[in-house]
């Protein structure tokens, strides 16, 4: 009786510590991590003397430029690079740095209607890849539309793939104010259910469904458009949105902020839509989601702005900090922000007020929330981590930070620059 009762014990504490271990080792299969918010149950590496990082677990060369930030899923970390003609797909073993496979095509270096600031941003992608958990299918597309979904389980088999520019129309985006600014495909593609749900920004509709497994019958025939037809925006990826119970996608188009209804019946039918266009074409900050709030910010007029989505439509309800060009996380009716200074505010409910301020980390500074309630915050080459009081528990100089958001997948933290060195540290 007593060994069962010993047994049972011990399978209760490997039961214990086998969900521990499943709780803490999320993946990053999606442009801002598991649920594309900046959030993750990942923890920090605190209480495990991970900090300050020493030196990385691995340090490659992909020696193929852009700024599309990393994916990780079952112990692979893929992205993207461009070199010698071709856009360059990498699986890469996190535990090791080894590669896992390699597929390229042949593409532009920058979208075929690309103006102005190329001098501030490398050739290359410039869009996440998605990873669907269902199929093994990764999708990626190239600044000049290229889409392609390439299957994992066969050393990135290429399954399908098309042109957005050659099938769907689009232009060169016009001018909102002060100068056009055209940068190509930027925002990452998005899986839901059976669909690959892409920002297009053609005439046909601004947002489209395509079938995840087959692209359409034929190849690049869309399962359904968005009512709003405006040019795509520059943001890095779409957000899902519940509105009223309802599944929705949140998008940022070249002159709209847009919630397009993904239920039955509805599908691409217009939620809300609130009018937001950023001078010299700026709509380049994801908005940040929690519950029905969302913020919509810019580097350049209008203000930065708390809005509430209903069934009823959007409707502004206050303002927030200026962030400048990295995504602020917002979480609990709190704000955390790097782009400029290191701030947390409260937005909900209005009016705001800064709980606290940390260091500058500049133009392109990056938060990720961590399970463990820490904040990592990147930028000006510098990575911290502080607690959610604003204390800064430790600070890493000399680390190569830029416009690729860092990722935090598997006890590892990852560094891209957009030249093509990648850099992991173990947490754990």
């Amino acid at each position: 009786m007593r060994f069962k009762q010993q047994f049972t014990c011990a399978i209760c504490i490997i039961g214990f510590l086998t969900a521990w271990v499943k709780a803490g080792a999320a993946d990053w299969q999606h442009w801002r991590g598991p649920f594309r918010e900046g959030i993750t149950s990942e923890p920090s590496g605190y209480v495990s003397g991970a900090w300050p990082l020493k030196n990385p677990a691995w340090d490659i060369q992909l020696r193929a430029t852009g700024e599309s930030c990393p994916i990780v899923a079952n112990g692979v970390l893929y992205t993207m690079g461009y070199s010698n003609g071709e856009d360059h797909i990498f699986a890469i073993n996190v535990q090791t740095g080894g590669i896992v496979w390699t597929q390229s095509y042949p593409t532009k270096p920058r979208g075929r209607y690309a103006t102005g600031d190329q001098e501030l941003f490398t050739p290359g992608p410039l869009s996440s890849p998605e990873y669907d958990e269902t199929t093994g299918y990764l999708y990626t597309i190239s600044v000049d539309g290229d889409l392609n979904c390439w299957n994992t389980k066969t050393q990135g088999k290429r399954v399908w793939g098309f042109n957005l520019y050659d099938l769907f129309g689009m232009k060169q985006r016009p001018l909102t104010s002060g100068g056009i600014r055209d940068y190509g495909y930027t925002t990452a593609p998005f899986v839901y259910k059976s669909w690959l749900i892409v920002e297009v920004g053609s005439p046909q509709g601004t947002i489209m469904a395509f079938d995840k497994k087959t692209g359409g019958s034929p190849v690049g025939t869309p399962i359904w458009k968005s009512k709003i037809t405006d040019f795509a925006g520059h943001t890095g990826g779409l957000d899902p949105i519940t509105v009223d119970g309802v599944p929705c996608i949140s998008d940022l188009s070249l002159r709209d902020y847009n919630v397009v209804r993904l239920d039955q019946g509805h599908e691409g039918e217009t939620m809300a839509e609130y009018p937001y266009a950023a001078g010299w074409s700026g709509n380049v900050v994801t908005p940040s989601v929690w519950e029905d709030y969302v913020t919509l910010s810019t580097a350049h007029s209008p203000a930065d702005i708390v809005i509430k989505v209903t069934s009823s439509g959007a409707e502004k309800i206050g303002t927030m900090p200026h962030t400048d060009e990295g995504i602020p996380v917002f979480h609990n009716g709190l704000l955390y922000k790097a782009s400029g200074w290191l701030e947390c505010w409260r937005l909900v409910p209005q009016p705001m007020k800064m709980e606290w301020r940390g260091d500058m980390f500049g133009t392109a500074g990056y938060v990720i929330l961590t399970g463990d309630d820490k904040l990592i915050v990147s930028g000006n080459d510098k990575v911290e981590l502080v607690n959610l009081q604003g204390k800064t528990l430790s600070t890493v100089q000399n680390i190569p930070t830029g416009w690729i958001m860092p990722i935090l997948a598997e006890g590892k933290l990852f560094f891209k620059t957009d030249k093509g060195e990648l850099r992991c540290y173990k947490l754990r």
